[in-house]
């Protein structure tokens, strides 16, 4: 309970309204009508902000002897939008459909033999209001080139993705999973 008092609060929330208005100021003031009249909260504690370091490049490698495979996470940060616009929650939706193609593309190649990996996703995660992550991660099959072979794998497919682009049959699938 306490940590939805803390956390669950007005001033967190987002709205989104998706459908056909005859005007965006008409949205607008039905959102401000149904919840701008929600008073904020005093915090009982201050919120803790971090600064996350954003390093040119950073290779990371974790190793463990007992571990029968191995694990790949490549992560690409950039900054986030602090005061979202159209425009940016238009790239948000577009940033999220191609990932969910990247997403079907990996399960697509781990059904074809010779496949590096056991499992591959990539996902987008807020670091905090100011970063951003895209991350590839997938569990490798067992040998001493897997890891590699994995990173092969997934950057020729997104390789392939950037300079071809997607299908339409791609675009359509992953937006009716959304709808």
């Amino acid at each position: 309970r306490d940590f939805y008092e803390d956390h669950y609060r007005p001033e967190n929330i987002g709205v989104v309204a998706v459908g056909d208005f005859a005007s965006n100021t008409d949205v607008v003031s039905l959102i401000n009508k149904f919840f701008g009249g929600i008073p904020q909260r005093q915090y009982k504690q201050q919120v803790p902000s971090f600064v996350l370091p954003v390093p040119g490049r950073a290779v990371v490698v974790y190793s463990d002897p007992e571990l029968y495979h191995a694990a790949v996470k490549l992560s690409f940060c950039f900054p986030n939008c602090p005061t979202p616009t159209p425009a940016w929650f238009q790239r948000e939706v577009v940033k999220e459909v191609f990932l969910d193609v990247l997403d079907r593309r990996f399960s697509v190649l781990r059904q074809q033999a010779g496949c590096p990996f056991l499992s591959a996703s990539v996902g987008a995660e807020d670091l905090d209001p100011t970063l951003t992550a895209v991350c590839f991660t997938a569990a490798c099959l067992q040998g001493p080139d897997a890891a590699l072979a994995t990173l092969v794998a997934l950057a020729t497919e997104v390789e392939r993705a950037r300079a071809h682009g997607v299908t339409e049959h791609e675009v359509a699938v992953s937006t009716s999973n959304t709808r």
